[in-house]
């Protein structure tokens, strides 16, 4: 059965924040060197590499970056960016997630189908439903996991037990989700759908969905401010859809969405030279990563690269968000 937003209760109460709504409207683009620590042995996983995911601890001393090949976590002190120490290699497969529980806590989230609790004597991990794309942390004790074969599940971090098991109607490319309080968002390839996590046996009767703007090129990216979701995706669009009225808010030309710019290619790769040369039509910059600042819901940032993994490019942009 297709679920509708007509046809799905939402009982998902939000914070009050204002009520006007962003429209992007200008950007820019800058560059800076990668950080990288001492080199550390590949374990040449197939077509899965590089930084996956960043996150820094609540007090803002502590960067970690979960990498791909191999597989680990690698930390640094803010805001020098100086190289601390390579964890979490007890994984084995790659690293898509890292979560910080406090200062020096996180948590990981593997494609090898296991989480991890790292700290300071801590070094656990625990299996889970299926490679993991995505974790949050709801609260300090509790994370919630999104895994390939279509399920959330929200586990007690302390026990590593599942306290609470959600499978999703939507379940093709699950790679990200976005947390606020109680409230997650979770993005597969056409469809962004929000759960209430403080439900249990009925949750699906508070389930909420609603269609990406970019169509079947994946939601790869999501951010929750009050009752707006941000999302990115892979055609290059980014848009904010009003839980409040059930509606995308419209750019400042009416569509529903903002595109990002072409951004960079390396046009020596031979893909490229050869399949699409002067066609970045072809070749949108699909928006990976999206995040606001952190005192100032008016500056976002997005990132990404080309969708196609046999290219190689990047895209970083500063928007700001007029009310």
């Amino acid at each position: 059965m297709d679920h509708t937003l007509s046809e799905v209760p939402f009982a998902i109460t939000m914070p009050t924040i204002p009520t006007c709504s962003p429209t992007t409207t200008k950007h820019q683009h800058f560059e800076r060197e990668p950080v990288t620590p001492s080199s550390i042995p590949s374990k040449r996983f197939s077509k899965c590499e590089g930084i996956r995911s960043l996150a820094t601890n609540p007090s803002h001393t502590l960067l970690a970056v979960a990498v791909a090949d191999p597989p680990c976590v690698m930390l640094y002190q803010l805001p020098e960016l100086t190289y601390l120490s390579t964890t979490a290699q007890e994984h084995r497969d790659a690293v898509f997630s890292v979560q910080w529980i406090d200062d020096t806590t996180f948590i990981t989230g593997s494609r090898d189908g296991t989480m991890g609790l790292w700290g300071i004597g801590t070094a656990k991990r625990w299996k889970t439903n299926g490679r993991v794309r995505d974790i949050k942390r709801m609260n300090t004790h509790e994370a919630a996991s999104l895994s390939s074969s279509g399920n959330v599940d929200i586990w007690n971090i302390h026990t590593q037990q599942k306290e609470r098991h959600m499978p999703l109607w939507r379940t093709r490319e699950l790679v990200c989700m976005a947390q606020q309080q109680h409230l997650l968002a979770v993005g597969s390839q056409e469809h962004v759908t929000l759960l209430d996590t403080r439900t249990a046996r009925d949750y699906r009767s508070h389930m909420h969905e609603f269609p990406s703007q970019d169509q079947d090129w994946g939601v790869r990216s999501l951010e929750l401010r009050g009752p707006i979701v941000t999302c990115g995706g892979g055609r290059g669009r980014i848009s904010f859809y009003d839980i409040r009225n059930h509606a995308f808010v419209p750019s400042s030309s009416g569509q529903h969405y903002q595109s990002v710019s072409e951004g960079w290619f390396d046009e020596s790769n031979h893909v490229y030279r050869n399949y699409f040369y002067g066609q970045h039509r072809l070749t949108p910059q699909a928006v990976y990563t999206l995040a606001y600042s952190p005192d100032n819901d008016a500056k976002l940032f997005t990132g990404g690269g080309p969708i196609q993994s046999s290219l190689k490019g990047c895209h970083a942009a500063l928007w700001t968000c007029f009310t």
